[in-house]
């Protein structure tokens, strides 16, 4: 039995580290306790997915690449500051912890997580501004870092986005191109949310378009940090190219035939194609969009458009519609039929991100169908074109039926919920204490008052 509590004891010593003992990430930076009162533990923690964040988005190696790095919570420094030493023998952070609120600093964090880049990069020379750092990568990391404490702990796709889908039910989103220059510390708590929210999709997205070989994200903040760079120069640079080049991949409204497309500006294009990809994210099969919304999306994606061809196949740069129901005969009739199947079955592919298992199993089912379309008018199958009918059919009805499932829910929700939710208020100003005194009880703390000056 002694030995047992001996050798537990043993562990116990050997995983926990020693009064003044650095911590170290996963990528080698030290975190190191200076006389602060701070619990070292829960603040290691912190550093540990802030430092695993930036090495994950940013595809860097500080253990190969970067210089020694140590991050000192220090008891002495006043409360928000924040120091750097920058020095070819190892960069040092030093903050005062001890009150917990550096975890919502936005200026603070922001500085951290970009001179932590530059340390791990070792290319770079110290930025003569700490905070170059664009805002919107800062908020959204740490927006990644907080959803994966809540939604995200257990499953990464359980993603939480109410201000995104809020956007996406009304179909706008602000200016990403302003978003890009914004300042969350000049944000009020509405505002910091929504940029949070948006800055993590961004820097989703932007870290999806980067690669090892053209890492567009690093190379943009890089840029940004280099003394009189400017900002829009570094992104179009960098990350407006990836994303540029992403937007006349994808199939969006705007780019078929070219002719409407090609007058849009690059910040334009981007615009378009971020709100398409941010609409996509905002919701999951955990939290399917609402019926209304996917019915609305499948009404525009029942309307095809493709290019009017002169007599010799040649686009005339006009761009004609038809219906979606229509799509087998016009396969037969294009010399481009597979540029329109292709696009068709991306457009059916986007109906199913973001909604229910059910849903998308039938949209898996409506694009075998579609492949197995032919393009030849003497191989026409009415069989085949009847099925892809039926089962486009089978959308709708799949959506309508949701529809009245949620309409009934949302019906039912007022009898199921709970009496303090309508008299919570009440009840908290009846607990509030009385803010007049009986005679008897003023003249006693008048007089302990006199007694204790």
């Amino acid at each position: 039995m002694h030995f047992w509590i001996l050798a537990a004891t043993f562990f116990l010593a050997g995983a926990l580290p020693l009064a003044g003992a650095p911590i170290l990430t996963a990528d080698g930076v030290e975190i190191v306790n200076d006389g602060s009162s701070v619990s070292i533990r829960e603040t290691a923690d912190e550093l540990r997915a802030l430092d695993r964040q930036i090495t994950t988005l940013f595809k860097v190696n500080g253990k190969q690449k970067g210089y020694p790095c140590r991050i000192v919570l220090s008891g002495l420094l006043p409360p928000g500051e924040f120091l750097a030493s920058c020095q070819p023998s190892g960069w040092v952070f030093s903050f005062n912890a001890d009150d917990g609120d550096w975890r919502n600093d936005f200026k603070l964090r922001r500085k951290l997580t970009g001179l932590l880049l530059l340390a791990k990069t070792k290319t770079m020379p110290t930025p003569l501004e700490q905070e170059y750092l664009p805002g919107w990568i800062s908020a959204g990391i740490d927006r990644r870092i907080r959803d994966s404490k809540r939604s995200e702990l257990l499953l990464r796709r359980n993603r939480d986005l109410p201000v995104l889908r809020a956007l996406a039910e009304l179909g706008t989103f602000p200016d990403f191109a302003r978003m890009r220059t914004l300042r969350g510390d000049l944000l009020a708590g509405a505002a910091r949310v929504w940029f949070g929210e948006l800055g993590r999709a961004m820097t989703d997205l932007a870290a999806t378009v980067s690669t090892e070989s053209d890492n567009a994200l690093l190379e943009y903040a890089l840029l940004c940090s280099r003394p009189g760079s400017i900002e829009a120069e570094a992104f179009h640079g960098t990350l407006g190219k990836r994303f540029l080049a992403a937007a006349e991949k994808t199939p969006l409204p705007k780019r078929v035939g070219g002719e409407e497309w090609e007058k849009l500006s690059a910040d334009q294009k981007i615009q378009l194609y971020l709100a398409n990809q941010i609409r996509r994210i905002a919701w999951n099969e955990f939290s399917p969009m609402p019926a209304e919304v996917a019915i609305a999306e499948l009404d525009e994606v029942m309307t095809m458009q493709y290019m009017e061809l002169d007599k010799e196949g040649r686009p005339t740069g006009k761009n004609l519609s038809a219906p979606l129901t229509g799509l087998p005969e016009l396969l037969c009739e294009r010399p481009d039929a597979d540029e329109i199947r292709n696009r068709q079955a991306y457009r059916l592919q986007q109906l199913g991100t973001g909604n229910d298992v059910a849903y998308y199993r039938k949209i898996e089912q409506l694009q075998q169908t579609l492949r197995l379309l032919p393009q030849n008018a003497r191989r026409a199958s009415p069989e085949l074109a009847a099925k892809f009918r039926r089962e486009l059919g089978a959308l709708r009805t799949e959506l309508e039926f949701r529809r009245k499932v949620e309409l009934y829910l949302e019906e039912q929700e007022p009898r199921f919920r709970v009496p303090a939710q309508f008299y919570a208020e009440a009840i908290q100003e009846a607990a509030r204490p009385a803010p007049w005194l009986l005679p008897e009880e003023e003249a006693y703390l008048d007089r302990m008052a006199a007694e204790w000056r």
